[in-house]
């Protein structure tokens, strides 16, 4: 799985389930190709991927100023929990 355009794209952290299959977590600033992510600064993608390696899913966190995914891990009851950084102000 490769995404891409121009900007800049970073892992940060991944969470693995039982089933194999994993959400990585990927602080991007981007304009347009794969990941248009360019609303204010950086932002959070996630993506999940199965246990062969398909492309499951994806969701883009993005908010007017910058905001960085730190670490994150999975609770008892399969909670993911998300340390960010954040400058923007809005409700989540």
């Amino acid at each position: 799985m490769i995404f891409g355009a121009l900007g800049m794209i970073f892992f940060a952290d991944a969470v693995s389930f039982e089933d194999g299959s994993a959400i990585l977590f990927i602080n991007t600033s981007m304009k347009g190709g794969d990941i248009d992510s360019i609303k204010g600064g950086k932002d959070i993608f996630m993506v999940k991927i199965k246990n062969d390696g398909k492309f499951f899913g994806k969701n883009l966190w993005e908010e007017p100023k910058d905001d960085e995914a730190v670490k994150a891990i999975l609770d008892k009851d399969n909670n993911i929990l998300l340390l960010c950084t954040s400058f923007s102000m809005t409700e989540i």
